[in-house]
């Protein structure tokens, strides 16, 4: 004799841990509620303000500004600006750069970076 049972339906809300993401967590948990339990999903949205929020938090992060005031500094000198020819200057100030590498000031405000063990060539001007 066949049993019969009722189609029994439940309501569960999950929300991810921080760290988590809850995507690939629910497909995860869809697929072995099949596989193991027998349990279907016939219904699985997420709720209206989440959709919301989420979209809400991708379009800040696209109008984020960043502040690059950290990033710039002193002009450096650049290989164009001695296409035409050497330049004369006098170093003001040597400070460790970055990498360790010193940064030359030059009384006119550029900087010069130069390798660390680099030697100049005879008649190498800067």
């Amino acid at each position: 004799m066949a049993t019969t049972t009722t189609a029994t339906s439940f309501v569960v809300t999950f929300t991810p841990t921080p760290g988590t993401d809850g995507i690939k967590a629910v497909r995860a948990l869809l697929k072995a509620a099949l596989r193991r339990h027998g349990l279907r999903a016939v219904d699985v949205r997420e709720p209206p303000a989440a959709v919301r929020r989420r979209r809400q938090d991708e379009h800040k992060q696209e109008r984020t500004k960043m502040d690059m005031r950290g990033c710039s500094g002193a002009a450096f000198i650049k290989t164009g600006d001695v296409r035409d020819g050497p330049i004369r200057v006098v170093i003001d100030d040597v400070t460790e750069g970055k990498y360790g590498r010193p940064d030359l000031q030059l009384d006119d405000g550029t900087k010069a970076q130069r390798q660390r063990h680099q030697q100049p060539h005879r008649g190498h001007q800067l």
